[in-house]
């Protein structure tokens, strides 16, 4: 599941409670797509540990960063308690770009922080790491004997990851590309029934019978149409194809694997082509199967 970034003071007031300024309700606790910390580092001993936290959801999900805001252990979880005021953010988004410079490697995955004043109650900081296509790593440049780190993020906390999967999610790096573009394109917003793009049914590389793989049929009549799609499973996304604009009379949703997927990338005028390497077909009046 992609992260929602926060962008704006309200959705940081949205999306943030502090269990200081409610007592009906306990304050957010941190997961795999929020990280809080309390001080305004900015030692140079410091960088490599604000480098793993960027690796953390680069590597993962994506996720936000929260400087500035106090949050002790409740039920076995860093909870947001107070707002701690940032008190120079110049001074800490200098130190932040020269951790990044220093770290991160490849070095241009370095996301822009920003500062809002929730509540009036102090600055903080929320920096935005969006999911990396290709894994990040933690590396000193000038230190090439110390190695690369890699990290991932865990509803507790971030956890390193392994040689051996280090060496998976490699070998794996196009199928997640494929999964995050998919996902970031295709999520519908709030209250919409379809979202308004065409899906474009290409020719497949390989043909993949459905009754082999348990691919569910639809009952379109055309290779253009709208569409609906959204996350099924970790694994699943799923696709509602129309040929009407309106989300009137909606086709069996077809559940397909991520890996299914060749490409998908925005078009112009709002389309959405979408590249399958699978072959869908429908049910016709002699129950027979049609390609479409």
């Amino acid at each position: 599941m992609l992260y929602t970034p926060i962008q704006t003071r309200s959705e940081f007031e949205a999306r943030i409670r502090l269990s200081d300024r409610s007592r009906e309700r306990d304050g957010t606790a941190e997961g795999v797509h929020v990280d809080f910390k309390f001080k305004q580092e900015t030692k140079p001993n410091k960088q490599r540990e604000f480098a793993r936290d960027i690796t953390q959801f680069a590597n993962t999900e994506g996720g936000t960063l929260v400087i500035g805001v106090e949050a002790p252990k409740m039920n076995g979880f860093d909870t947001a308690k107070s707002i701690v005021s940032i008190t120079d953010p110049g001074r800490l988004q200098d130190w932040m770009e020269r951790a990044m410079s220093n770290y991160l490697y490849p070095a241009a995955a370095r996301p822009r922080a920003q500062f809002f004043d929730p509540w009036g109650e102090g600055t903080v900081c929320a920096l935005n790491v969006p999911p990396s296509i290709n894994l990040v790593g933690v590396w000193r440049q000038c230190e090439a004997k110390g190695g690369v780190e890699y990290l991932y993020r865990t509803t507790t906390g971030k956890e390193w990851f392994t040689p051996s999967e280090i060496e998976m999610k490699i070998s794996s790096s196009y199928a997640r590309g494929r999964r995050l573009t998919l996902e970031s394109l295709c999520t519908p917003p709030p209250k919409d029934i379809f979202r308004p793009y065409k899906v474009h049914l290409t020719p497949p590389l390989s043909q993949m019978l459905w009754s082999i793989h348990g691919l569910q049929h639809t009952s379109i009549s055309k290779s253009e149409c709208w569409v609906e799609l959204g996350k099924r499973t970790e694994t699943e996304f799923t696709l509602k194809l129309n040929n009407s604009s309106d989300g009137r009379a909606v086709a069996s949703p077809i559940h397909l694997p991520y890996e299914y997927i060749n490409a998908a990338w925005r078009t112009n005028c709002r389309h959405l082509a979408l590249d399958l390497a699978v072959r869908i077909y429908r049910l016709g009046d002699a129950r027979s199967f049609e390609r479409l």
